[in-house]
């Protein structure tokens, strides 16, 4: 077996790293690469090395193919087997994935897919006339309020819901609802999809007892590009930072309000208006600095 810098062509000398040509410094990375080989032992074979070696310099941007092959009549291999470990590109890149999956995982504070066992859904008493099917939380009756089944106080977190209907063109209304309890100051970060000549919009509410409904932010016309194709999940999620609320919808900042205090309290969504709409992936993780 054998491997050479060129075929047809002159080749480009001292133009890669560390001043060795183009072809030798290739050749040496696949080498300290292992080839990014898929064995625990780091073995390669020849074949393998040359293959990468061939694609990395045809695309280099340089006028120059290697030639490789059998020297003679056979089709044996060499296999290199390094004695010095090295993580193989393929591991750094699990290994980063393995980190960022562990991250996720250290800021998710509540998620549901509804694929799995919903009984916790069902002991709120909220989902009696819901329908479970499909990884889908369907609501039929309205208005509905879900609460997010515990009993958890959220402070400084991100609370996104998927929401889509069932039925082609149907006009929808969904609100979150976040805060301290049914007796405490609460809001709603409602968005209304309308079709036809009517406007979608947005607004951001705040229930006291003191002041009863009032509307922090207005309404706010939406353009209909932004929604989802009719039966397609759109996400509406809110982010609360100390006293910062920011509203977002399919992952587009849409609005912020800044309050007079750090708001901490329970999660729910309610479906105010619709025809089959159904809700997935509710998710709550931690947000701040």
């Amino acid at each position: 077996m054998g491997i050479s810098a060129r075929r047809f062509t002159p080749v480009c000398d001292g133009l890669g790293d560390d001043r060795h040509s183009v072809f030798t410094g290739i050749l040496l990375q696949v080498l300290r690469e292992r080839a990014d080989t898929v064995r625990e032992d780091h073995a390669f074979t020849f074949r393998q090395l040359a293959a990468q070696v061939e694609s990395r310099v045809a695309n280099a941007g340089v006028n120059q193919i290697p030639d490789w092959g059998a020297l003679g009549v056979g089709d044996g291999d060499f296999v290199f087997r390094p004695t010095v470990p090295v993580q193989t590109p393929r591991e750094q890149l699990d290994d980063l994935k393995g980190r960022l999956r562990a991250e996720n995982t250290r800021n998710v504070l509540f998620f549901e897919n509804f694929e799995g066992n919903v009984d916790r859904w069902r002991e709120t008493g909220d989902c009696d006339s819901c329908i479970f099917k499909d990884g889908v939380l369907r609501v039929d009756r309205f208005p509905s309020e879900i609460r997010i089944p515990n009993s958890v106080l959220y402070k400084d977190f991100s609370y996104e819901v998927k929401v889509a209907s069932q039925t082609a063109r149907t006009d929808w209304r969904v609100a979150l609802r976040f805060g301290s309890s049914p007796e405490d100051d609460f809001y709603f970060f409602i968005v209304s999809r309308r079709y036809g000549a009517l406007l979608s919009f947005y607004k951001l509410t705040k229930k006291t007892k003191a002041d009863g409904l009032v509307d922090l932010i207005p309404a706010t016309e939406i353009h209909g590009s932004k929604f989802k194709p009719s039966s397609e999940l759109n996400c509406m999620r809110v982010v609360a930072e100390g006293p910062q609320l920011s509203l977002y919808f399919n992952d587009e900042l849409l609005d912020t309000f800044v309050d007079s205090k750090t708001l901490t309290g329970r999660l729910s969504f309610v479906a105010l208006t619709g025809e089959h709409l159904v809700f997935d992936d509710i998710k709550v993780t931690k947000s701040g600095k």
